[in-house]
């Protein structure tokens, strides 16, 4: 016999587990059990820091796993959820989840160099050093990791082509490494073996760096950029280079960022998505191959958590960690099964629950809420860390060989990294050690990074 609607709602969802990534969470969670009066058509997911209930975040879709983005980094937050049936009536709210606090990611892979957070905020960086973008004030490669003098209590970090930016000390942004179109920041051009400040940077909550460029996520969710300019990828309306950081038009509540090799694209809050710069392949996801020196909409793309920019591919998370790509796909890099050019977003192949998305030179990585990874495209190199090195498209996801636990990844452009219970490891191209465990021999399965 049918309950009468509206009187007593029905069982709640059973909350399972809830995953941390940067800026956002994946709760996953059981149906009600039992007999509901209605089949549910949806879910909603209210976020709590401590005791008090943040925006609940309505998701229309059965799926039980699902990324509640615009979190804030450093905070801590648990969640319940309960099911909605297609008369609109509620079932009863879940037990709270279990704690969990997101950050931004720890490691950070360049060109050839990777570097990473470490205890207290210091920062340790391997591989490629022709230009000082390992920080510890000379021109010479590393196997394993050195210190970055001088960097104390840092919150995130990236590696662009042959430079390295973290943020730290109350948003401030510091830089090192090549300079030639003032990537750095410093108002120079000159490169720096040891960090820099970017100037009038302050409040920055993460920084991203391109192969020429770096931008940063700043106050109500701005974006500011710096350097190579050639293809607007700074977003101001302009082509010309910026030794100091311009604001990119008509961009505010941004919730994630990402620099490509010379694009750049931004979440916004909601879930869009906007691109600007080089479009040759169609990476900026709305339609054509034009150029644009301002922000244009991706088309299709909803529910987006992250996003991440390659050398001339892009991909997103959306609603149930599911994966969306575009740009250039000689690879596979866009693992929807072919190799066919997008220049609008597809679905990569049977891939869900991923919380953290990285875009590689033609492949790209994603972790998963279990904390296993998933790669595709080019493994010329072992780039995809399942243990072969296949030249040819590689257009499905497959698994990274014994990566297990990981918390954050980062790839470069032709190896990966994850890091988790206290070790970072990585695969794939060692030319200059950077892989960090001591050689410079390739790698087609994860080694440990040794020194960290």
């Amino acid at each position: 016999m049918l309950a009468l609607s509206g009187c007593v709602a029905d069982p709640p969802p059973v909350i399972g587990l809830a995953v941390a990534g940067d800026g956002l969470a994946a709760v996953s969670w059981q149906a009600p059990p039992g007999d509901n009066a209605f089949v549910l058509t949806s879910y909603v997911v209210t976020p709590y820091v401590g005791s008090v209930a943040q925006a609940p975040v309505a998701f229309n879709s059965t799926a039980t796993t699902q990324i509640v983005a615009g979190l804030t980094n450093g905070v801590a937050y648990t969640f319940q959820v309960h099911g909605i049936n297609a008369l609109g009536n509620d079932t009863a709210r879940s037990a709270t989840s279990n704690s969990v606090t997101p950050l931004a990611p720890s490691i950070a892979a360049g060109f050839a160099h990777t570097c990473a957070i470490v205890s207290g905020g210091a920062v340790k960086c391997w591989g490629d050093n022709a230009f000082g973008q390992l920080g510890d004030g000379t021109t010479t490669d590393s196997s394993t990791p050195v210190a970055v003098t001088g960097i104390t209590g840092a919150t995130a970090i990236t590696a662009g082509h042959e430079h390295t930016c973290a943020v730290a000390g109350g948003g401030a942004v510091s830089c090192w490494g090549r300079n030639n179109v003032g990537q750095l920041g410093d108002s120079t051009a000159t490169d720096a073996t040891t960090p820099v400040a970017v100037t009038g940077i302050t409040g920055a909550t993460n920084v991203t760096g391109g192969q020429n460029h770096t931008c940063a996520r700043v106050a109500a969710g701005n974006v500011k950029c710096w350097g190579g300019n050639a293809l607007g990828q700074l977003g101001n309306g302009a082509t010309l280079n910026s030794s100091t950081p311009v604001s990119v038009s008509g961009i505010t509540g941004a919730t994630a960022v990402t620099a490509g090799s010379r694009v750049t694209c931004a979440v916004l809050t909601g879930g869009t998505g906007k691109c600007w710069g080089d479009n040759g392949f169609g990476q900026l996801g709305n339609g054509t191959t034009t150029n644009s020196s301002t922000p244009v909409s991706v088309s299709g793309l909803t529910g987006a958590a992250a996003v991440t920019a390659g050398h001339s591919h892009t991909c997103a998370i959306v609603v149930g960690g599911v994966v969306r790509c575009w740009g250039n796909n000689l690879y596979g890099q866009l693992g929807n099964g072919t190799t066919t050019d997008s220049t609008t977003p597809v679905s990569v192949s049977g891939l869900t629950g991923a919380t953290a998305i990285n875009n590689g030179g033609a492949f790209a990585c994603a972790l998963l809420a279990s904390g296993g990874m998933r790669c595709w495209g080019d493994n010329s190199f072992g780039q995809l860390g399942n243990g072969t090195t296949t030249v040819s498209p590689n257009p499905t996801p497959v698994a990274v060989v014994g990566i297990t636990n990981a918390t954050a990844a980062a790839t470069g452009e032709y190896y990966g990294c994850a890091e988790g219970s206290g070790l970072v490891e990585c695969w794939g191209y060692n030319n200059n050690g950077q892989l960090g465990d001591g050689t410079t021999t390739d790698s087609a399965i994860p080694v440990t990074v040794i020194g960290l």
